[in-house]
């Protein structure tokens, strides 16, 4: 969006311009300095759980890069207010935010997610809103809390998938009744746990979160297994149902090639497991275990059948060419070769928050490291080396 020439910020600086979830967002009122933490935070991608009581917490985990250092991901907690409050005004936890008492990065990201402007008249000439230093375009300080109430906090976790725990204190046999109602397809439109069964079974009232992981991950698994099944059937045997708009391959009814919809179901599955590994209370050893496994089948699934298949192989007779895939006909290439900006590397960047668990799976994370280096985007190959040396590190630790 192209800016008046004769307009500038507060500091004396031209206009900059972002686009965000929310809206377009001008630096007028920014510091250089908040614009760059405004830009890369509306830029960011984090896992969520966010609570409801007194006030509303956002308890943030950032996706690990290969420079990140190999100890507990970073975690902070963005919190939000009623009025007269201590966090009336927008808080985080990181040390931007406690050295400046000023939006940070974390909170612009939060109010960009949870807040709507659309139909308030808050717009610019050039239809642009102007970011406040407290990380919101509203003209009270207090309209981010207030909106959030009105809405409904958790509709808007719901939204974006982040996971949500009511106004009362987020018990363990809470927790683990949430786990139960992801044992589903997110986009069943049945459930075999309906929400009067979670609310007066005894047995999953006192249930434990590490009991219910365990079987949670079983469940993963299972519809891991099954979305590779359904990419053997349509590579390898030809069968005549599975082509490229078929309901059965595209239960949730989304109308994409088979390996863009599988690759999404793989993902999917993966972001599962960091949000159980990370936003729960601590998961016992032989889970991670389990998890590191999980990821490990996948990852080995996708190097096994589909490093050296054409691309030909995968196109029926007919069946027209979509440009979001034209050179991604495998799995390999789309998970793995080419580099996605909008996705973490796939299974190894989950893998990397639990390099202790892999310790098992040394032999054969080094096996592969060669033809990661030969094949797989630079970003993977340099991610892929930060895991082999956590693991490395992790079993040496142990001998």
């Amino acid at each position: 969006m192209a800016s008046p020439p004769s307009r500038r910020s507060r500091q004396g600086s031209p206009i900059k311009y972002l686009v965000g979830r929310a809206a377009t967002y001008n630096s007028e009122y920014l510091t250089r300095e908040q614009w760059s933490w405004a830009r890369n935070g509306i830029e960011s991608d984090y896992l969520v759980n966010c609570e409801e009581g007194d006030h509303f917490t956002f308890n943030l985990v950032a996706p690990l890069h290969p420079d990140d250092p190999r100890l507990e991901p970073p975690r902070v907690t963005v919190s939000i207010g009623p009025e007269d409050s201590r966090f009336e005004y927008p808080s985080c936890t990181c040390i931007d935010f406690q050295e400046t008492k000023q939006a940070c990065r974390h909170i612009f990201w939060v109010l960009d997610n949870t807040l709507s402007y659309r139909g308030l008249g808050l717009e610019n000439v050039d239809g642009s809103l102007s970011l406040r230093r407290d990380g919101h375009c509203f003209r009270s300080h207090n309209d981010p809390y207030r909106q959030i109430k009105s809405v409904g906090l958790g509709r808007i976790a719901d939204r974006h998938s982040w996971i949500f725990s009511g106004p009362n204190q987020w018990s363990v046999a809470a927790q683990a009744q949430d786990i139960i109602r992801h044992f589903d397809h997110p986009t069943s439109s049945s459930s075999l746990y309906s929400d009067e069964y979670l609310s007066n079974s005894p047995s999953i009232s006192e249930a434990s979160v590490d009991n219910c992981t365990k079987t949670y991950f079983k469940d993963l698994e299972r519809r891991a297994d099954n979305a590779f099944k359904r990419w053997i059937n349509y590579t390898k045997r030809g069968h005549p149902r599975l082509d490229y708009r078929d309901d059965d391959t595209h239960p949730n009814g989304y109308k994409a090639p088979n390996v863009v919809w599988i690759a999404g179901e793989l993902r999917e599955i993966i972001y599962q497991i960091e949000v159980t590994l990370y936003q729960r209370v601590p998961i016992s050893e032989d889970n991670q275990r389990r998890a590191f496994k999980l990821l490990m089948q996948m990852f080995e699934a996708v190097m096994d059948m589909d490093i050296n298949t054409t691309e030909l192989r995968y196109r029926p007779g007919g069946i027209p060419v979509y440009e979001e895939t034209e050179m991604e006909g495998n799995l390999y290439t789309r998970l793995i070769r080419h580099y996605s900006r909008g996705n973490k590397n796939f299974a190894i960047s989950a893998m990397r928050r639990i390099p202790n668990a892999g310790v098992g799976s040394l032999d054969k994370l080094l096996g592969y490291r060669q033809t990661i280096q030969d094949t797989a985007s630079r970003e993977y190959a340099e991610e892929y080396d930060a895991l082999c040396r956590e693991v490395q590190d992790a079993a040496g630790y142990r001998r």
